[in-house]
Protein backbone atom coordinates (compact mmCIF):
# COMPACT_ATOMS: atom_id res chain seq x y z
CA UNK A 1 0.00 0.00 0.00
CA UNK A 2 1.45 3.26 -0.91
CA UNK A 3 1.40 5.57 1.30
CA UNK A 4 -0.30 8.91 0.76
CA UNK A 5 0.13 12.62 1.49
CA UNK A 6 -1.63 13.53 4.80
CA UNK A 7 -0.49 17.02 5.31
CA UNK A 8 -3.74 18.40 3.61
CA UNK A 9 -5.68 16.54 6.37
CA UNK A 10 -3.42 18.13 9.21
CA UNK A 11 -5.37 21.07 11.04
CA UNK A 12 -3.57 24.04 10.73
CA UNK A 13 -1.13 25.37 12.90
CA UNK A 14 -2.26 28.63 14.11
CA UNK A 15 1.07 30.11 14.64
CA UNK A 16 2.27 29.58 11.65
CA UNK A 17 -0.66 31.29 9.96
CA UNK A 18 -0.17 34.51 12.19
CA UNK A 19 3.45 34.64 10.82
CA UNK A 20 1.83 34.70 7.33
CA UNK A 21 -0.41 36.89 7.92
CA UNK A 22 2.00 39.57 9.72
CA UNK A 23 5.01 39.01 6.87
CA UNK A 24 1.84 39.81 4.24
CA UNK A 25 0.79 42.72 5.77
CA UNK A 26 4.22 44.04 6.37
CA UNK A 27 4.97 43.11 2.62
CA UNK A 28 1.61 45.12 1.82
CA UNK A 29 2.87 47.85 4.01
CA UNK A 30 6.70 48.11 2.42
CA UNK A 31 4.62 48.12 -0.97
CA UNK A 32 2.93 51.37 0.01
CA UNK A 33 5.48 52.91 1.09
CA UNK A 34 7.61 52.43 -1.96
CA UNK A 35 5.02 53.23 -4.30
CA UNK A 36 4.13 56.50 -2.13
CA UNK A 37 7.79 57.41 -2.06
CA UNK A 38 8.19 56.65 -5.74
CA UNK A 39 4.74 59.17 -6.69
CA UNK A 40 6.11 61.81 -4.81
CA UNK A 41 9.67 61.43 -6.23
CA UNK A 42 7.88 61.76 -9.80
CA UNK A 43 5.43 64.63 -8.21
CA UNK A 44 7.18 67.45 -6.98
CA UNK A 45 4.18 69.48 -6.29
CA UNK A 46 3.42 66.47 -3.76
CA UNK A 47 6.40 67.68 -2.21
CA UNK A 48 5.84 71.18 -2.03
CA UNK A 49 2.25 70.62 -0.97
CA UNK A 50 3.23 68.44 1.95
CA UNK A 51 5.92 70.37 2.93
CA UNK A 52 3.62 73.57 2.52
CA UNK A 53 0.96 71.47 5.00
CA UNK A 54 3.27 70.71 7.79
CA UNK A 55 4.73 74.43 7.13
CA UNK A 56 1.48 75.88 7.54
CA UNK A 57 0.27 73.95 10.69
CA UNK A 58 3.33 74.54 11.95
CA UNK A 59 3.10 78.12 11.57
CA UNK A 60 -0.40 77.80 13.30
CA UNK A 61 0.53 76.04 16.05
CA UNK A 62 3.38 78.88 17.35
CA UNK A 63 0.73 81.87 16.39
CA UNK A 64 -1.95 80.38 18.82
CA UNK A 65 0.86 79.03 20.94
CA UNK A 66 2.14 82.71 21.16
CA UNK A 67 -1.74 84.22 22.17
CA UNK A 68 -0.99 82.53 25.49
CA UNK A 69 1.95 84.95 25.97
CA UNK A 70 0.91 87.57 24.61
CA UNK A 71 -2.27 89.11 22.49
CA UNK A 72 -1.07 89.67 18.21
CA UNK A 73 -2.40 93.02 18.84
CA UNK A 74 -0.28 94.23 21.17
CA UNK A 75 2.97 92.90 19.05
CA UNK A 76 4.14 93.61 15.81
CA UNK A 77 2.45 95.88 13.79
CA UNK A 78 0.03 96.73 16.85
CA UNK A 79 2.44 97.84 19.04
CA UNK A 80 2.90 101.91 17.71
CA UNK A 81 -0.48 103.49 17.55
CA UNK A 82 -0.85 105.24 14.51
CA UNK A 83 -3.96 106.18 12.06
CA UNK A 84 -3.94 103.22 10.12
CA UNK A 85 -4.23 101.03 13.21
CA UNK A 86 -7.35 98.35 13.10
CA UNK A 87 -9.11 97.43 16.05
CA UNK A 88 -8.16 94.01 17.85
CA UNK A 89 -10.90 92.23 16.70
CA UNK A 90 -9.91 92.37 13.32
CA UNK A 91 -6.90 89.96 13.92
CA UNK A 92 -9.52 87.43 14.31
CA UNK A 93 -9.40 86.53 10.62
CA UNK A 94 -5.99 85.10 11.34
CA UNK A 95 -8.54 81.58 11.75
CA UNK A 96 -10.01 82.06 9.02
CA UNK A 97 -7.05 82.10 7.12
CA UNK A 98 -4.74 79.09 8.60
CA UNK A 99 -7.57 76.87 8.12
CA UNK A 100 -8.34 78.06 4.68
CA UNK A 101 -4.74 78.13 3.61
CA UNK A 102 -4.37 74.50 5.06
CA UNK A 103 -7.22 73.65 3.27
CA UNK A 104 -5.87 74.80 0.11
CA UNK A 105 -2.03 73.40 0.36
CA UNK A 106 -3.53 69.85 1.23
CA UNK A 107 -5.91 69.93 -2.12
CA UNK A 108 -2.46 70.98 -3.97
CA UNK A 109 -0.89 67.67 -2.36
CA UNK A 110 -3.80 65.90 -3.19
CA UNK A 111 -3.93 66.53 -6.83
CA UNK A 112 -4.03 63.97 -9.37
CA UNK A 113 -4.60 65.71 -12.73
CA UNK A 114 -2.19 66.04 -15.12
CA UNK A 115 1.36 67.60 -14.57
CA UNK A 116 0.91 71.42 -14.21
CA UNK A 117 4.40 73.88 -14.17
CA UNK A 118 1.99 76.54 -12.83
CA UNK A 119 0.75 74.90 -10.01
CA UNK A 120 4.05 73.52 -9.22
CA UNK A 121 5.75 77.09 -8.94
CA UNK A 122 2.90 78.23 -6.78
CA UNK A 123 3.02 75.52 -4.39
CA UNK A 124 6.64 76.60 -4.51
CA UNK A 125 5.41 80.57 -3.25
CA UNK A 126 3.42 79.32 -1.07
CA UNK A 127 6.00 76.80 1.28
CA UNK A 128 8.22 80.21 1.31
CA UNK A 129 5.23 82.32 2.45
CA UNK A 130 4.74 79.55 5.43
CA UNK A 131 8.05 80.27 6.37
CA UNK A 132 7.87 83.97 6.35
CA UNK A 133 4.65 83.22 8.56
CA UNK A 134 6.61 81.09 10.85
CA UNK A 135 9.48 83.36 11.56
CA UNK A 136 6.95 86.24 12.07
CA UNK A 137 6.75 84.76 15.23
CA UNK A 138 9.65 85.09 16.92
CA UNK A 139 10.16 88.28 15.20
CA UNK A 140 7.29 89.80 16.55
CA UNK A 141 7.94 89.40 20.20
CA UNK A 142 11.73 91.02 19.12
CA UNK A 143 9.55 94.70 18.17
CA UNK A 144 12.04 95.38 15.56
CA UNK A 145 9.94 96.91 13.30
CA UNK A 146 12.26 97.35 10.44
CA UNK A 147 12.52 93.21 11.00
CA UNK A 148 8.36 93.03 11.15
CA UNK A 149 8.36 94.81 7.82
CA UNK A 150 10.74 92.90 6.19
CA UNK A 151 8.52 89.24 7.16
CA UNK A 152 5.40 90.87 6.33
CA UNK A 153 6.90 91.73 3.03
CA UNK A 154 8.42 88.18 2.53
CA UNK A 155 4.39 87.33 3.16
CA UNK A 156 3.33 88.90 0.52
CA UNK A 157 5.67 89.03 -2.18
CA UNK A 158 5.59 84.57 -2.61
CA UNK A 159 1.77 85.05 -1.96
CA UNK A 160 1.45 87.35 -4.98
CA UNK A 161 3.67 84.93 -6.98
CA UNK A 162 1.14 82.09 -5.53
CA UNK A 163 -1.76 83.95 -6.52
CA UNK A 164 -0.61 84.82 -10.26
CA UNK A 165 0.59 81.27 -11.15
CA UNK A 166 -2.45 79.85 -9.21
CA UNK A 167 -4.35 82.32 -12.18
CA UNK A 168 -2.36 80.26 -14.89
CA UNK A 169 -3.37 77.17 -13.62
CA UNK A 170 -7.28 77.34 -13.02
CA UNK A 171 -7.50 78.77 -16.52
CA UNK A 172 -7.22 75.69 -17.93
CA UNK A 173 -8.14 74.09 -14.77
CA UNK A 174 -11.87 71.94 -13.68
CA UNK A 175 -13.49 74.35 -12.46
CA UNK A 176 -13.73 71.88 -8.91
CA UNK A 177 -10.13 73.69 -8.08
CA UNK A 178 -11.21 77.02 -8.80
CA UNK A 179 -12.13 77.61 -5.07
CA UNK A 180 -7.93 76.94 -4.49
CA UNK A 181 -7.71 80.60 -5.09
CA UNK A 182 -9.92 82.63 -2.53
CA UNK A 183 -7.57 81.38 0.50
CA UNK A 184 -4.58 82.58 -1.08
CA UNK A 185 -6.17 85.92 -2.06
CA UNK A 186 -7.42 86.88 1.56
CA UNK A 187 -4.17 85.65 2.68
CA UNK A 188 -2.64 88.42 0.59
CA UNK A 189 -5.24 91.06 1.26
CA UNK A 190 -4.87 90.91 5.00
CA UNK A 191 -1.05 90.65 5.01
CA UNK A 192 -1.33 93.41 2.46
CA UNK A 193 -3.13 95.83 4.90
CA UNK A 194 -0.25 94.32 8.06
CA UNK A 195 2.34 95.36 5.42
CA UNK A 196 1.00 99.12 5.31
CA UNK A 197 0.44 99.51 9.24
CA UNK A 198 4.14 98.31 9.42
CA UNK A 199 5.30 100.86 6.84
CA UNK A 200 3.45 103.87 8.81
CA UNK A 201 4.75 102.43 12.04
CA UNK A 202 8.05 101.86 10.76
CA UNK A 203 8.31 105.70 9.71
CA UNK A 204 7.23 106.64 12.99
CA UNK A 205 10.25 105.07 14.65
CA UNK A 206 12.52 107.16 12.19
CA UNK A 207 10.74 109.58 14.02
CA UNK A 208 8.67 110.84 11.47
CA UNK A 209 5.75 112.27 13.28
CA UNK A 210 3.71 114.38 11.11
CA UNK A 211 1.16 116.57 12.72
CA UNK A 212 -2.70 115.75 12.93
CA UNK A 213 -3.51 116.86 9.50
CA UNK A 214 -0.71 115.33 7.33
CA UNK A 215 -1.49 112.12 9.09
CA UNK A 216 -5.16 112.29 8.36
CA UNK A 217 -4.04 113.26 4.95
CA UNK A 218 -1.70 110.21 4.79
CA UNK A 219 -4.23 107.64 6.19
CA UNK A 220 -6.79 108.92 3.54
CA UNK A 221 -4.30 108.89 0.67
CA UNK A 222 -3.80 104.69 1.67
CA UNK A 223 -7.52 104.54 1.70
CA UNK A 224 -7.69 104.98 -1.73
CA UNK A 225 -4.97 103.18 -2.51
CA UNK A 226 -6.52 100.15 -0.87
CA UNK A 227 -9.71 100.68 -2.57
CA UNK A 228 -8.62 100.86 -5.93
CA UNK A 229 -6.68 97.95 -5.26
CA UNK A 230 -9.73 96.02 -4.01
CA UNK A 231 -12.03 97.46 -7.02
CA UNK A 232 -9.20 96.28 -9.51
CA UNK A 233 -9.04 92.83 -7.84
CA UNK A 234 -12.70 92.99 -8.08
CA UNK A 235 -12.75 93.73 -12.09
CA UNK A 236 -10.72 90.63 -12.09
CA UNK A 237 -13.73 88.25 -10.78
CA UNK A 238 -11.60 88.07 -7.22
CA UNK A 239 -14.32 88.98 -3.99
CA UNK A 240 -11.87 87.53 -1.72
CA UNK A 241 -9.62 90.16 -1.58
CA UNK A 242 -12.32 92.71 -1.50
CA UNK A 243 -14.02 91.48 1.03
CA UNK A 244 -10.62 91.20 3.07
CA UNK A 245 -9.92 94.66 2.70
CA UNK A 246 -13.46 95.85 3.36
CA UNK A 247 -13.08 94.03 6.71
CA UNK A 248 -9.62 95.76 7.47
CA UNK A 249 -11.36 99.21 6.76
CA UNK A 250 -14.31 98.44 9.10
CA UNK A 251 -11.94 97.85 11.53
CA UNK A 252 -9.75 100.96 10.78
CA UNK A 253 -13.34 102.89 11.53
CA UNK A 254 -14.44 101.08 14.00
CA UNK A 255 -10.59 101.84 15.91
CA UNK A 256 -10.58 105.42 14.56
CA UNK A 257 -14.02 106.82 15.07
CA UNK A 258 -13.05 109.56 16.97
CA UNK A 259 -10.65 111.35 14.57
CA UNK A 260 -13.70 113.23 12.15
CA UNK A 261 -13.79 113.03 9.38
CA UNK A 262 -11.22 109.91 9.22
CA UNK A 263 -13.87 107.25 10.48
CA UNK A 264 -16.24 108.69 7.83
CA UNK A 265 -13.74 107.78 5.10
CA UNK A 266 -13.26 104.48 5.98
CA UNK A 267 -16.59 103.66 6.59
CA UNK A 268 -17.19 105.09 3.54
CA UNK A 269 -14.41 103.28 1.96
CA UNK A 270 -16.10 99.64 3.15
CA UNK A 271 -19.78 100.54 2.34
CA UNK A 272 -18.67 101.36 -1.69
CA UNK A 273 -16.11 98.12 -1.68
CA UNK A 274 -19.15 95.97 -0.07
CA UNK A 275 -21.59 97.47 -2.89
CA UNK A 276 -19.22 97.26 -5.84
CA UNK A 277 -19.04 93.25 -4.93
CA UNK A 278 -22.68 93.01 -4.19
CA UNK A 279 -23.37 94.32 -7.70
CA UNK A 280 -20.46 92.33 -9.40
CA UNK A 281 -21.93 89.67 -7.97
CA UNK A 282 -25.25 89.74 -8.33
CA UNK A 283 -26.34 92.73 -10.82
CA UNK A 284 -23.55 91.79 -13.09
CA UNK A 285 -23.92 88.23 -13.56
CA UNK A 286 -27.49 88.18 -13.87
CA UNK A 287 -26.98 90.61 -17.07
CA UNK A 288 -24.19 87.99 -18.51
CA UNK A 289 -26.56 85.49 -18.12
Amino acid sequence: MEDQDVTGYLPANPYLTNIHLSLGRKNLTTNRIQMSTQLLKSNPTKVWGLTAVILFALSMVLNYGSLLIQPVQDRGEGQIRTLVNPAGYAFSIWTLIFFAILWASWRIFKYAGPPSQALYRATVALVFAAIANCLWVPVSFGGNQLLIMLDLMANVLPLAIAYCYLVDFLADAPKSYRSLLWPVSVFMGWTSVATIVTIASFLQILGYNPDVLIAMTWAVALTVVVLLLGLFFLYKNDIAFPLTLAWALVALAVQHWWVEPLGYVYVSASVLMVVAIAYQRFVMKRAIR
